[in-house]
């Protein structure tokens, strides 16, 4: 939590009141914290009536700004602006409150999706204006639009009953009858035309070059105890380390080795406004909430999910959420408000228990969706040598995001202005403390991939928000890990960036990699998780890239695997794998998955040869990351058009 917030500033103003003992009490037991959380509630000031007072907030729908926004995108769209056109329509459309002006906005925002040859986005914009009540003196303009689309995407016989539609509609419209006439009869020249068409057939698939990662994935060998994981990955338990994974055989480079879709996900802030609020994915087309102006939806499934459950609870408040700057705390809020009281009400044993066991006993399946394997993750409860002022603001947010819950009557309905917490946001108070603290210690970015240029290593990676994978957060750190993530939407997808042989632990990375950060700033980063690392970048004090040697001839003897006579015959087997890589390379439409499989053969050949580090070893480990990313992650780039650039999903 940054010292900006209006949170911040609320606790330093009751900093040392009333008890001043126990503001500088350093015990982290659960009775001390449900002391802390029922003493913090007690001052007025944590009731924040302002910040959750709905009629002010910065959430409501506007008619005013969407009647402006209207205007200046029917403004853009008739100067040819259709990107800053598209920008203001979707403003207008988040600030909407009101049917029939939706309706509108969608039908002026299908025009532009005609003119960007978007036909699909016609379609589902048309569809969704009629749901709305578009008026039925204009409707027979969007049967005529939503044909010519058809058309475009071979959609025939959709597109005939389209135009009998605009036809019909056409006796409702304000025009003259001459013009209604003519209008008629154009519409007659174009049914018969389209009886002359033939179907698209409905077989046909994706794009070719545009492939979907779900089309692409190699196929995760199934492991029946821990189903986002596969076969190759076991997890075991030690005292005082907790769970963890190995390998169970041999894994090769460039295999995939889990899959996961987050538990619980939350998008960055900057990207509230242009990335899906539930799935991330960024949107081309969003849907606004109902009731909030604050976000986003790319699809009616997305919409429904999220509104049907945790969003109703955040939904005028998510700005006032942001301003918190509570960072992986959050999570714990979406956690919870994910299932209902009444379900925490009925299994409250097992939510005020802890079973660090989770997965590993009885024949249960550790399902990632599973709200008590998220509940089972490490808390570092008692051991983490969290500091008085620490433990008293973990309370404060307990207590802010009470209020939250009781304002937006999570507890049922019948608002209270009471300070002292009932018994329900006590309990309540209790798992959202220990959430925060699971959310803390287990929380992964998500990313997507700008990409700078068409090839396979020209790729910003930008952090777009936060998830936690529950079966993920099982493998620990490691400032040289052996397995890397990319991500599309809330689902992970781990591969194995090194050879990894059985009964090797598997790791994972939460700092910079020791090529790239010495040992003391790795360390002061990794602080937070409690832990000190050990692994062997670490016990070794490994130098970083640019000090780290590049040949691969006439190293010192302890850095090659491999017996004198044999080093050469390996290099030389290296070559011809870079050598096929820039044959490779040059071609104009080269495979990105024959990329992928040629630089896993470099690294393992590598690693045939030489014991780490080296920075031929990191090179390339780096480079068949690029192209995993490149290959199976969410990507945008750059749309431009006239003088207007906006991001775009690829």
């Amino acid at each position: 939590m940054t010292n900006q917030s209006f949170l911040h500033k609320v606790f330093c103003d009751i900093s040392l009141e009333k008890d001043p003992d126990l503001w500088q009490n350093d015990e982290d037991t659960e009775e001390k914290n449900i002391e802390r959380i029922r003493f913090i509630s007690e001052f007025s000031e944590t009731l924040y009536k302002v910040q959750l007072d709905k009629d002010r907030s910065s959430n409501r729908k506007n008619s005013d700004l969407c009647r402006a926004m209207k205007e200046k995108g029917n403004k853009s769209y008739g100067s040819g602006d259709n990107l800053t056109s598209l920008t203001q329509y979707n403003q207008a459309l988040m600030y909407s409150s009101k049917k029939e002006d939706t309706a509108l906005i969608l039908a002026n925002r299908s025009a532009l999706w005609f003119d960007l040859g978007e036909h699909d986005l016609v379609e589902k914009d048309i569809d969704l204006a009629m749901r709305l009540g578009y008026p039925d003196n204009l409707v027979f303009k969007l049967h005529e639009r939503r044909a010519k689309s058809r058309f475009a995407m071979e959609k025939i016989e959709e597109a005939k009953e389209d135009i009998k539609l605009a036809q019909k509609y056409l006796e409702l419209s304000k025009l003259d009858e001459l013009k209604k006439k003519k209008k008629f009869n154009e519409f007659d020249v174009v049914l018969n035309k389209l009886k002359n068409s033939k179907e698209r057939n409905s077989s046909k698939l994706l794009k070719d070059g545009n492939p979907s990662p779900e089309h692409i994935l190699p196929k995760l060998a199934s492991n029946k105890k821990f189903p986002a994981f596969s076969d190759a990955v076991k997890i075991k338990f030690e005292a005082g380390r907790g769970r963890f994974a190995v390998s169970a055989r041999d894994i090769e480079v460039g295999e995939l080795i889990a899959v996961e879709n987050a538990f619980v996900a939350l998008i960055d802030k900057e990207f509230s406004k242009t990335h899906c609020w539930h799935c991330l994915i960024c949107c081309k087309r969003p849907i606004p909430c109902d009731r909030c102006s604050g976000v986003i939806f790319c699809s009616d499934d997305c919409k429904e999910i999220s509104t049907s459950s945790y969003h109703k609870y955040e939904c005028m408040f998510t700005d006032i959420l942001y301003q918190a700057n509570l960072g992986a705390w959050r999570l714990a809020f979406r956690a919870l408000t994910s299932y209902p009281w009444s379900y925490f009400q009925e299994n409250l044993d097992v939510f005020l228990g802890r079973n660090e066991l989770q997965g590993l006993e009885g024949e249960a399946v550790y399902s990632s969706q599973d709200i008590l394997n998220f509940h089972s993750l490490v808390t570092h409860d008692g051991s983490a040598n969290k500091k008085a002022p620490e433990l008293m603001m973990q309370a404060h947010v307990v207590v802010f995001l009470i209020r939250v819950l009781r304002v937006a009557e999570y507890f049922g309905s019948g608002e209270s202005a009471e300070l002292k917490l009932s018994e329900d946001e006590i309990n309540a108070a209790r798992i959202l403390h220990h959430f925060m603290r699971a959310a803390f210690y287990n929380t992964h970015e998500i990313t997507q991939v700008e990409k700078t240029g068409p090839g396979f290593d020209e790729n910003h990676v930008q952090r777009i928000g936060r998830v936690t994978n529950p079966t993920l957060a099982l493998i620990n750190h490691s400032c040289d890990p052996n397995y890397r993530r990319v991500s599309t939407s809330t689902r992970t997808f781990g591969f194995a960036c090194k050879p990894i042989r059985k009964g090797e632990e598997i790791s994972d990375i939460y700092c910079k990699p020791f090529s790239s950060s010495d040992i003391q700033e790795r360390q002061k980063s990794l602080q937070k998780y409690n832990f000190t690392c050990n692994c062997t970048s670490c016990q070794r004090n490994w130098p970083t890239l640019p000090d780290l040697p590049t040949q691969l001839n006439d190293l010192p003897s302890q850095l090659y695997k491999i017996p004198v006579n044999k080093i050469n015959n390996q290099i030389k087997r290296i070559q011809r794998c870079e050598e096929n890589l820039k044959k490779i390379l040059k071609q104009k439409d080269y495979s990105v998955k024959s990329i992928i499989d040629i630089l896993s053969s470099i690294v393992d050949q590598h690693y045939k040869l030489l014991y780490s580090p080296h920075g031929s070893l990191v090179y390339y480990e780096n480079q068949l990351h690029q192209a995993l990313l490149h290959l199976y992650s969410a990507k945008v780039g750059p749309k431009v058009l006239q003088a207007t650039t906006i991001s775009w999903p690829l």
